[in-house]
């Protein structure tokens, strides 16, 4: 609910991601999302400036042309550090393909400010099958 992979399009998502951005600082790192020339990319970034209405994030990596038809065509797109800008999610420009998210830990504090609930935070590459058999699971409708 809180900006994580593969988050859905519905009201509690949305709701997450604007209790998200009054917590957005300068130098948080967040996973930006942004559309140019008909593509779509998704990169890991710092936040370099806040304004009312946009931000700005540094990117922490290159970022390489993707061609379906070939492995790796080696050019670069935008240059480690290069400032991508995107709206913030109040603005009447924000989208779910020009955004930002933050990172999981970031989230769980977010949660925690609002609500009070401590959320623990786990690498799933890490979470051996015996470590949540008996746990309840919990499924969406």
């Amino acid at each position: 609910m809180f900006g994580a992979p593969g988050i859905s399009k519905s009201a509690p998502d949305f709701i997450g991601l604007v209790r998200q951005d009054k917590y957005l600082e300068v130098g948080m790192k967040v996973t930006v999302r942004w559309t140019a020339q008909g593509d779509h990319f998704s990169e890991p970034g710092k936040i370099v400036k806040l304004n009312t209405k946009s931000l700005r994030v540094a990117l922490t990596d290159d970022v390489l042309e993707y061609d379906p038809y070939e492995e790796d065509t080696g050019r670069v797109l935008y240059t480690k550090g290069c400032e991508i800008r995107v709206p913030r999610i109040l603005s009447s420009e924000w989208g779910w393909g020009n955004r930002v998210e933050m990172g999981a830990q970031d989230a769980a504090t977010v949660v925690f400010k609002e609500t009070g609930v401590k959320v623990e935070v786990i690498e799933l590459s890490a979470v051996r099958p015996e470590d949540i058999s008996g746990l309840p699971v919990v499924r969406e409708k």
